[in-house]
């Protein structure tokens, strides 16, 4: 095992954001920075 980097956040234990490829040669992780909303107004939507 070698430490490659580090993660600045520590993910929350509800959020699945940790994957390893059938492989080992790939790991994917999504990083939770932030709690909200965005809300967007559109005009003449059909």
């Amino acid at each position: 095992i070698k430490k490659i980097t580090s993660v600045e956040v520590e993910p929350p234990w509800w959020y699945p954001g940790l994957s390893v490829s059938p492989d080992e040669r790939w790991v994917l992780y999504t990083q939770y920075d932030r709690k909200g909303s965005d809300i967007m107004l559109v005009e003449n939507f059909r």
